[in-house]
């Protein structure tokens, strides 16, 4: 039983009716009761639709079909398909910024809800200098810096800057004149404010596993979000020769712009590159056959017939329809023999047949009849002979 549920009406009903109607009540098999759950599930149902009602006059309690509605209250243009953020932020945030209009604190979060980026907002007549008055001594402001305190000589022309300034009465300079590396013209001047944005510096990570879902918690079924920070914090990735940042657009329309060997993305194990820096071909079936040695074995070779072929990582082929079939075959001049095949999805190893003669192992990738053009991931596959041979590829 909870507050405000049925039982709990019922219960608080019944509690008020005089102890001698309970009693009589009881010796007839509790019908007054039973009536009196009806009339609570009905009174229960009433105060559901109230605490919805009241739930829905504001925007971080209301349901989701209420949110175009307030935002219509609130003059928000929403979008029909939300980018970033969702509708339900978009009109909280509005709401917010009517109310603090003209403020410090409401232009620095609009700044950075537009920029996307951490944004500082300063309005220069705070941080002009000017002649002491005793009456209103401006400590906090000095005209002479100290040199030796590079901690705050760093924050100079930005929006922790200590640092007392001239004022400044000369016009700004047009958008496409540069500026130079200490401001520009007009900056530090009475009516004017500025907004510094400052954009996250690049750290290279390495040694670290993607994360598809929270500790402690298991990833969504086909999930294909990952995060790389240690922290398993949603930060974004950026490209270590432009800057500019990775976005999951832009990834997924040309993934092998950042992915690959020497690229801003590579995924390893072992030392090992696990995806390739090109787009996959149309042919799914792998054309590659290097041949191994397989402990100089010959005709007669058998693999194992319950482990022949065996994945060392499992886990990474439990990805809904995508499957693959890897195939050992024993290649002794022009000829291909089977010796026997594993399918990545029920990995089952089917055994073929003996080796015919000398020669050397391959191994044969190709996609399931039903899965996409992709690039294998890339695993480490042991293969077993019967006699206990055992060879990693």
């Amino acid at each position: 039983m909870s507050r405000n549920d049925a039982l709990d009406f019922a219960q608080r009903l019944y509690s008020r009716i005089p102890a001698h109607y309970r009693v009589y009540d009881a010796e007839q098999g509790l019908p007054l009761y039973a009536l009196l759950t009806v009339v609570g599930e009905q009174a229960a149902n009433i105060r559901t639709d109230i605490d919805a009602l009241w739930d829905n006059f504001f925007i971080e309690t209301c349901a989701d079909w209420v949110v175009p509605y307030l935002g219509a209250l609130a003059g928000t243009n929403l979008l029909t398909r939300h980018v970033g953020q969702s509708s339900r932020l978009d009109v909280w945030n509005t709401m917010q910024w009517r109310r603090g209009k003209g403020t410090p604190e409401m232009l620095q979060s609009l700044a950075q809800s537009i920029g996307g980026w951490p944004a500082g907002m300063v309005e220069f007549f705070q941080v002009l200098g000017w002649s002491q008055n005793m009456n209103h001594v401006q400590m906090d402001r000095p005209l002479t810096p100290n040199l030796r305190n590079p901690s705050k000589l760093g924050f100079l022309n930005r929006a922790g800057d200590t640092v007392a300034h001239a004022a400044d009465f000369r016009p700004a300079p047009p958008l496409a004149e540069p500026r130079g590396a200490l401001g520009s013209n007009g900056r530090y001047n009475i009516g004017k404010a500025g907004f510094f944005v400052s954009r996250m510096q690049m750290f290279p990570i390495q040694g670290v596993s993607p994360a598809a879902s929270g500790p402690g918690t298991a990833p969504g079924a086909g999930n294909s979000t990952f995060t790389f920070n240690p922290l398993f914090r949603d930060v974004p990735l950026f490209a270590a020769g432009s800057g500019s940042a990775i976005k999951r657009s832009s990834f997924a329309a040309n993934p092998w712009s950042s992915f690959g060997n020497n690229a801003d993305i590579a995924v390893r194990q072992s030392g090992v590159l696990l995806a390739a820096d090109a787009a996959p071909s149309a042919n799914p079936v792998s054309a590659d056959f290097k041949p191994a040695t397989f402990g100089g074995a010959g005709a007669g070779l058998l693999l194992d017939a319950t482990s022949g072929l065996r994945l060392m990582a499992p886990e990474r082929f439990q990805s809904g329809a995508t499957h693959f079939l890897i195939t050992a075959q024993w290649k002794g001049g022009n000829s291909l023999t089977p010796l026997g095949s594993l399918g990545t999805r029920t990995q089952v190893f089917a055994p073929g047949v003996v080796a015919p003669g000398a020669g050397q192992l391959t191994m044969q990738v190709t996609a399931g009849p039903r899965s996409p053009s992709i690039w294998f991931p890339g695993a480490v596959v042991a293969v077993r002979a019967k006699s206990g041979a055992l060879l990693r590829s």
